[in-house]
């Protein structure tokens, strides 16, 4: 019975060691596999530039299309209205979500001599517009109206204020910012200015055609994933084990030494056997044991049971072991 009680008790300790060592290897694996994949998150990101500048013209004799496209050079005085459309591709490896925003705005610059910079003014022509798309293959489109007349009206209206002879240019910029996620994000743009000369409007494109942009989401402020919390909660339930039974051992430690007779015997009855005579000590070597839980493994240990005699004349309770010549002693006084 006794044997059966030890092997169930091992069994349970291994049991909660067993179990410990797991959850912190599981709890460290996952947190280093977690660490490992967003260090090699990388985005990869090939992009495409594009804008299409095209001029209705006023009715003239000089020009037998009413539309022209991507010219370099304008007659500024034969300009109706303008439009400019612009083309942003984004390639992916794989799919992946995407989120944008993107958004199309204006400077107006007046610059005279040594294109010193005497004014300039900015506008919004396209407000924020925001989505979220899951592609491999992403294709951001804008056409924008460019009200010629009106800037150049602008400008012709500060040189006669300020009596000043100034070159003007237009800067029209599509502006976007894009990732894998809200806080990972590139921010690019498409730029084409456009003179605002009395006699001829120039377009200029002051972009890049072709590019390839990168996101590393290591080096990126990031979400903490669902695999690396379970990792910490694997841990942190392994360390409260360790914790409660470190706990339960020192309670136990603690309370065992201050138990009463009554308390033992109720506990480990099954272990002790009371006796009315006094042991026969003339043969052995006696050794007092501090604490009962130290007796308690001396038998445990030896197979043996705890023998109990209450010594009515000193009013002591003796519980003793006797191994071989030796009897192991624990005295609780009355």
């Amino acid at each position: 019975m006794r044997n059966r009680r030890m092997l169930i008790k091992n069994f349970f300790k291994l049991k909660s060691i067993y179990l410990v060592i797991l959850l912190l290897i599981i709890g460290t694996v996952l947190i280093k596999v977690d660490y490992s994949n967003s260090q090699e998150k990388l985005y990869d990101y090939e992009i495409n530039r594009d804008s299409n500048y095209q001029v209705l013209l006023k009715e003239n004799t000089f020009y037998n299309e009413k539309i022209l496209k991507n010219k370099n050079y304008y007659l500024s005085n034969l300009i109706e209205k303008s439009n400019l459309e612009f083309s942003y591709k984004v390639k992916v490896k794989k799919k992946s979500d995407i989120f944008y925003n993107y958004n199309v705005t204006a400077e107006l610059l007046a610059m005279v001599q040594d294109d010193k910079e005497i004014w300039h003014q900015k506008f919004v022509l396209v407000p924020d517009k925001t989505n979220r798309v899951k592609t491999n293959d992403l294709v951001i489109t804008n056409k924008t109206e460019i009200n010629y007349n009106y800037f150049s009206n602008l400008v012709k209206d500060y040189e006669l204020t300020y009596g000043i002879k100034v070159n003007a240019i237009l800067k029209i910029k599509f502006n976007i910012t894009y990732g894998p996620n809200n806080t990972s994000t590139l921010k690019d743009n498409i730029q084409v200015n456009i003179g605002l000369g009395d006699i001829v409007s120039d377009v200029e494109n002051v972009y890049k055609k072709n590019d390839i942009k990168t996101i590393n989401l290591a080096n990126q402020q990031l979400n903490v994933s669902f695999i690396t919390v379970a990792g910490y909660i694997f841990i942190l339930i392994a360390l409260s084990i360790i914790i409660i039974k470190f706990k339960k051992f020192y309670l136990k430690t603690l309370t065992r030494s201050n138990k009463n007779i009554k308390e033992i015997l109720k506990e480990y009855n099954n272990i002790v056997v009371r006796v009315k005579n006094k042991p026969d000590t003339e043969n052995l070597k006696i050794l007092q044991i501090v604490a009962i839980e130290d007796l308690i493994n001396v038998a445990e240990q030896n197979n043996s049971h705890i023998i109990h005699y209450e010594n009515k004349v000193t009013k002591e309770e003796n519980l003793y072991v006797i191994v071989n010549n030796y009897m192991y002693l624990y005295i609780i006084k009355a």
